[in-house]
């Protein structure tokens, strides 16, 4: 299973506070900075849907995912794939479970073990983590474009492992409210372009949302190891 790169949209509930009016000129990191580290505060769960088109390179065509996200500090997750079959990924903290009910098949993991192996799976525990983004990451801006009718900004951020890790990211963001509302992930041939939608800021969601039982009937493979990719 390949994780998918999460970023959150345009689109705010309330309770973090946008940029109040259009910045009088071009964005700074610093700008982006101060921005990221606002919502890292003021984050405690988030839902939101997705659209992913990863392309796997080398003439073997592209694939279309798509899904909801609920995500609940400081670690636990819950995607719930719709395309291109149905699938659930459930995070509690300590294990990671992935249930194909078209198969019937239930895979576990350790956290720590999934994110070692995964080399996007660092930026799905990343919500509530932007700032360190800039920290984790040789980051630079790569275009700003002209404002728009209000007056906002477009960036797109280019970043970078600092660990050497053989992958990129690039994001794309508005003044408005500096968020990603597109994201790309490079790993060798493979990319991956995602989009967000219908994003909901601090809402309450059990506990019991991040919780996975497998059925009596599946087929569990528990301990599993993901091959090792993109360090």
């Amino acid at each position: 299973m390949t994780a998918a790169l999460f970023a959150l949209a345009l689109s705010l509930a309330p309770g973090f506070s946008r940029a109040a009016a259009p910045a009088d000129s071009a964005p700074t990191l610093a700008d982006v900075a101060a921005h990221f580290d606002a919502l890292d505060s003021s984050m405690t769960s988030l839902t939101c849907h997705f659209t992913e088109t990863m392309d796997m390179g080398a003439g073997q065509g592209a694939q279309s995912l798509s899904g909801f996200v609920q995500y609940k500090k400081p670690d636990l997750l819950r995607v719930e794939y719709k395309k291109p079959e149905a699938q659930s990924v459930i995070l509690d903290g300590k294990e990671l479970w992935i249930w194909r009910p078209g198969t019937g098949q239930a895979i576990e993991t350790g956290m720590a073990e999934w994110r070692k192996s995964q080399p996007m799976a660092r930026q799905l525990l990343d919500f509530g983590h932007y700032g360190r983004l800039l920290k984790d990451y040789d980051v630079s801006i790569a275009t700003i474009s002209a404002p728009d009718a209000q007056g906002f900004y477009g960036v797109i951020l280019d970043l970078k492992p600092k660990n050497g890790g053989a992958y990129s990211l690039r994001l794309g963001l508005s003044t408005s409210d500096y968020f990603p509302a597109r994201t790309w992930m490079t790993v060798g041939s493979v990319t991956m372009e995602s989009e967000f939608s219908d994003v909901r800021l601090n809402p309450e969601i059990p506990d019991a949302a991040f919780h996975f039982t497998p059925p009596p009937d599946a087929d569990v493979f528990k301990g599993f190891k993901f091959p090792g990719a993109g360090q």
